[in-house]
């Protein structure tokens, strides 16, 4: 409304200049001093016009500096300036208003964003590409122990690791670095994430603080282990306490200060005996299995093809299967799959998972199958799996299934499954479990 109303005024102060232009011409001829008063009303009018165009731009130039200093003091009157110029002003009032809103929630969106940055647990920083640091948060400081810190060179002074994976990796990317500062050693997961800006491409890179938290899994894997070393230590030891404490009470003086013993006691000593030599060896048998699960020898790695491996484990553990009637085969195995690995070990791990699928089933599973597969994970890793589908592993037992010694079946010793964890670690890799009760158990070999 307000360019339409301005537009007819400006048509208007034109066309009435133009015809007064044209009657200073006529009466140029006729009338030299009707012709010189035309000529000053011409004058007057390109003046006017000049100043009413400058009113509004003045307007419109003083709104734009001070939009772009963020400075919503401005306020133009919005009476008595003639009805284009009004509105303008009042025009002009809202949207400074308007943008002043928007300016403030913006500020207080933007104040309670750094108020969460600041009380995370991680390290948080944005830098240009030119390496000048744009922001950071207050527990950045706290873990690199300096406070000044504007650009990433500065950091080449804590740590040169730090620096050079900050500098030179331009895409998401992640490590670990062991930083030393002034009061500890720690150890710190560094990732890198890029991402775009209204002007340019920036590094969004995270800092987090694992030591306490390897501390706490350490404490809480040692918590774990040292109580399924005790229960087992405890169900040997408990009965060797017991029958010694009985043998004993067969040497009380009865006769002359001398043990009496009758053909019945005698049998009894056997017996008891016979127990804690029973017990003994399965102390035996546990302290060999410690030992065994300590003294697993680094991988000796080759290139070798996973579908040919899986075939001779197949071969190897089909007679067992077809004893057992479960249904024992391969899928999605692709014949071309390399992995760089120790063959000896994997296999291993493999006989020990499938013989743990065997044992899961009970003689009342009517359709047992169990499932060997093979390819590229989502992660891009390469990947053995055994899946049964047997009761499955309760909720319960989840987090101590990988714990040495460990165990649900009365004829294991609980070494099986944190062996192969154990294998697998050495190899840079990782098992990782999925279980649903009666439905279905997949233990994943991730390379």
């Amino acid at each position: 409304m307000i360019s339409k109303y301005f537009y007819i005024q400006i048509v208007i102060r034109i066309v009435l200049l133009v015809l007064t232009c044209f009657g200073s011409a006529f009466l140029l001829s006729h009338s030299f001093y009707a012709s010189n008063l035309l000529i000053i009303l011409v004058i007057t009018q390109v003046i006017l016009l000049i100043s009413y165009i400058n009113q509004v731009n003045k307007k419109i130039a003083f709104f734009f500096e001070a939009l772009k200093n963020n400075d919503f003091s401005l306020n133009f009157t919005e009476h008595n300036t003639g009805k284009i110029v009004d509105n303008l002003s009042k025009n002009i009032n809202a949207f400074n208003k308007k943008t002043e809103r928007i300016y403030a929630e913006n500020q207080a969106q933007e104040n309670y964003y750094k108020t969460l940055l600041n009380q995370t647990n991680i390290g948080i920083f944005t830098v240009d590409e030119n390496g000048t640091i744009l922001f950071k948060n207050s527990k950045l400081k706290g873990l690199l122990n300096y406070s000044s810190l504007n650009h990433i060179r500065q950091i080449k002074s804590l740590n040169e690791h730090l620096f050079s994976f900050i500098d030179t990796h331009k895409n998401s990317d992640k490590t670990l670095i062991e930083f030393t500062n002034e009061r500890e050693t720690v150890q710190l997961i560094v990732k890198i994430t890029p991402f775009k800006s209204t002007k340019a491409t920036l590094k969004l890179i995270t800092i987090q603080n694992i030591k306490q938290e390897l501390e706490r899994n350490k404490t809480d894997s040692w918590m774990r282990l040292i109580r399924v070393i005790t229960h087992e230590i405890m169900n040997s030891i408990a009965p060797i306490t017991s029958i010694s404490d009985s043998l004993l009470r067969y040497f009380d003086t009865e006769k002359d200060n001398k043990p009496v013993f009758t053909e019945i006691k005698q049998k009894n000593i056997v017996k008891g005996l016979n127990v804690v030599k029973l017990q003994s060896q399965n102390l035996l048998r546990f302290v060999d299995s410690y030992r065994s699960f300590i003294s697993v020898p680094l991988p000796d790695k080759t290139i070798f093809n996973v579908n040919k491996l899986l075939t001779e484990v197949q071969e190897l553990m089909i007679s067992e299967a077809n004893n057992r009637g479960i249904n024992f085969s391969t899928a999605n195995v692709s014949k071309d799959l390399l992995i760089f690995a120790d063959k000896q070990q994997v296999n291993q791990v493999l006989i020990n998972l499938i013989h743990n699928a065997f044992q899961a089933f009970t003689n009342n599973s009517i359709s047992k199958t169990v499932t060997l597969e093979a390819g590229i994970h989502s992660s891009n890793k390469k990947f053995i799996r055994v899946t049964d589908n047997g009761p499955g592993i309760p909720e319960e037992f989840i987090n101590d299934i990988f714990v040495p010694f460990f165990t649900t079946k009365e004829e294991g010793n609980g070494i099986g499954l944190s062996l192969s964890k154990h294998i697998m670690h050495l190899h840079g890799g990782n098992i990782i479990l999925h279980s649903k009760i009666n439905e279905i158990t997949s233990f994943t070999l991730l390379f």
